[in-house]
């Protein structure tokens, strides 16, 4: 069990994204957008729940374009489109992370 919190900050837009990674026994956490309120929003998964609307606005979450692994090194790296500007976000991205168990 654990994961990293990631603050992000996109090179083209300046948006800031928080993004949540990581599992629990039941649960593990997947990244959705918001396209109204332009941000990523990380909800923790349970197979066959749909996740809700976006707790700031009430639009309907889509799911990100974006992936999540691991390298050989068993570093996490994440790569995928800004919710604001479609952009691509890294990992190097990151301005601020902090590991969680």
């Amino acid at each position: 069990m654990g994961g990293v919190d990631y603050l992000l900050r996109c090179d083209a837009c300046s948006a800031t994204h928080e993004l949540r990674t990581g599992f629990s026994l039941s649960f593990t956490f997947e990244q959705f957008v918001c396209h109204r309120c332009e941000t990523l929003v990380s909800v923790p998964y349970e197979q066959d729940v749909v996740p809700g609307p976006c707790k700031a606005c009430g639009f309907q979450l889509e799911p990100w374009r974006g992936r999540l692994w691991r390298d050989a090194a068993g570093t996490d790296r994440l790569e995928g489109p800004c919710p604001a500007c479609f952009a691509i976000l890294t990992t190097e991205d990151a301005t601020e992370l902090r590991r969680w168990d």
